[in-house]
């Protein structure tokens, strides 16, 4: 419930009550997909953290916020400076708005997956946290607001309309409601979640109905920031009481700031579901984009169908004024006898080929665009169909805020993953991998670091374990440890603050440890090679450069 609707509309209302008027000191980012505003107002200061995380976004507030000295980076420097004067929240949509007196507005998009920061002016998007080069220069676009049904009966046929089951059929009623807020309607009423919908009586629809209303006015009007605990385990935040977890101990608390502050901390849970969520959300963001570009590409070669018959004709009108085209022309006007206008039509011609080969040409011409546009037509079909569920599933999965939901939402979604080409893990039994011989370190970025233990040890590393394109380090004239930077343990190439911290641990495996910098020579494992007979460890390298390290391990 960190990114309902209501949780946001609660946040928003907060913010624009403590933060407006305040200065925007400066906007920065230091961890992978977190944003942080930092406001001054008089002599304290406050912070806001914006999280785009593909699997769990929040908007947090906090006193105190240290900034690191390395490895963070200004933002939206435009807003520097700049007076906030009201945090707002789309009408039906979870967008918050900071708005400032420099006719730019910072809008962040809570979406799941599609979740970023925009800088926008007089409706344009100037700058993006995430995706800079697809957002910027953009229309922001307009979205409309939601309006949920006004009366029982206009439920009770939106809820028919649905033909599903009563949890996604809700869903879709009250969208802002969230997955949390739904399963309490229902329980509420009294009802099982995996009612279908043919089966609900208009009673039950009355009921719902009424349960529906009760708890929009709670989560509108009367907000209460709570966590339910399983033992010491964070459940599951709320900001109206869960009679549906009513065995569950529940914390209220005064601020809700504070409350997601200790649910992020305390959810021991969240992490390895955020590691299972992540990659089937971007692999679903990807293959959406993917099947959106094939599309686009199929509208332009639509045209093919009408170049066909234009094809055509041009050959048809070659044959019948073959006596008036001689090899060697570049191009004929002829009357297009074939159109009831009569207009005149000029026909490119091949030089080099005889009049009745143009013909044939045009003829050849007419039937492989007849024959794209066919083959567009099917795979048009295919790919509407493809994208389709892509975003029903992104939609479903945006919803997805618990461990227990994305066990539901993969075994609802099963055979849908298997079409889409998407492999889920296997629920069997694994054989237990022996843990790596080596010592083990992650760096900046997230990418493995291995060092070597013993001669023999380097030995191993290098010439066995270690990948072509992974990058080596040992410290120059001195023996040490050879400690090689895992390329694909993480997410593109790796940063310079990595490489430096990398061959701050060769630098530390050696025996110039107690020095103030070290030089360590890296390259790539390829350029790596071991001199026949040479003893263990031994090794000659190739394209190397020199780095000097301070010898440390990463934090």
């Amino acid at each position: 419930m960190l990114t309902n609707y209501y949780t946001l509309r609660f946040i928003a209302q907060d913010l624009n009550r403590t933060l407006s008027g305040s200065v925007i000191a400066q906007i920065f980012t230091q961890y992978r997909d977190e944003l942080v505003i930092s406001c001054e107002w008089n002599t304290s200061e406050c912070h806001v953290i914006l999280s785009c995380d593909p699997v769990r976004n929040y908007i947090l507030r906090r006193d105190e916020f240290p900034r690191a000295k390395r490895n963070s980076v200004d933002l939206f420097k435009k807003l520097h400076g700049a007076r906030l004067s009201e945090v707002t929240i789309h009408p039906s949509d979870r967008q918050v708005v900071f708005h400032t007196d420099r006719q730019y507005s910072l809008i962040a998009q809570l979406f799941g997956a599609k979740s970023n920061v925009l800088l926008v002016k007089d409706g344009i998007i100037e700058d993006s946290f995430l995706k800079r080069k697809e957002y910027a220069g953009k229309s922001l676009g307009e979205r409309r607001p939601f309006t949920p049904p006004q009366s029982a009966d206009e439920f009770h046929k939106a809820l028919i309309s649905s033909d599903a089951e009563l949890q996604p059929a809700l869903k879709r009623c009250f969208p802002s409601f969230g997955s949390e807020a739904v399963r309490e309607i229902i329980h509420r009423a009294d009802l099982e979640p995996d009612t279908h919908i043919s089966h609900l009586t208009s009673d039950n629809a009355q009921r719902l109905f009424e349960t529906s209303n009760e708890t929009l006015m709670t989560l509108a009007q009367h907000p209460s920031p709570r966590i339910y605990f399983e033992g010491n385990k964070a459940e599951t935040f709320s900001i109206i009481e869960l009679r549906h977890l009513a065995h569950l101990r529940c914390e209220e608390y005064d601020s809700i700031h504070e409350a997601i502050r200790i649910f992020l901390s305390s959810s021991q849970r969240a992490k390895g579901f955020q590691d299972e969520k992540k990659p089937l959300a971007l692999y679903l963001e990807q293959a959406l984009t993917k099947a959106e570009r094939a599309l686009a590409k199929i509208v332009e070669e639509e045209q093919s169908a009408a170049r066909a018959s234009l094809y055509e004709t041009s050959g048809k009108l070659l044959m019948a004024n073959l006596h008036a085209i001689s090899k060697g022309m570049k191009s004929i006007e002829l009357e297009n006898i074939f159109s009831p206008s009569r207009e005149t039509l000029t026909i490119a011609l091949e030089p080099g080929l005889t009049p009745a080969k143009n013909a044939e040409r045009y003829f050849d011409k007419a039937k492989k665009s007849r024959h794209r546009s066919e083959e567009s037509g099917e795979r048009k079909e295919e790919l509407e169909r493809r994208r389709n569920a892509l975003r029903t599933l992104l939609d479903a999965l945006d919803e997805v805020d618990e461990p227990d939901e994305y066990k539901e939402f993969l075994s609802r979604h099963t055979e849908s993953l298997a079409e889409l080409g998407y492999k889920l893990a296997s629920t069997k039994a694994t054989k237990r991998e022996e843990p790596l011989p080596f010592r083990v370190f992650t760096v900046s970025g997230g990418f493995q670091v291995w060092a070597g233990k013993s001669s023999e040890n380097n030995d191993l590393l290098t010439m066995k374990y270690a990948k072509p394109d992974d990058l080596w380090f040992h410290a120059r004239g001195a023996s040490g440890s050879h400690v090689v930077l895992k390329i694909g343990t993480a997410n593109g190439n790796p940063s310079k603050l990595a490489i430096q911290q990398a061959a701050g641990i060769a630098a530390y495996y050696s025996k110039m440890k107690n020095a103030k910098l070290v030089p360590v020579a890296m390259t790539e494992r390829k350029y790596v090679r071991k001199p026949k007979g040479a003893r263990a460890g031994t090794v000659m390298l190739e394209r190397e450069k020199t780095i000097f390290a301070e010898p440390r391990l990463p934090e």
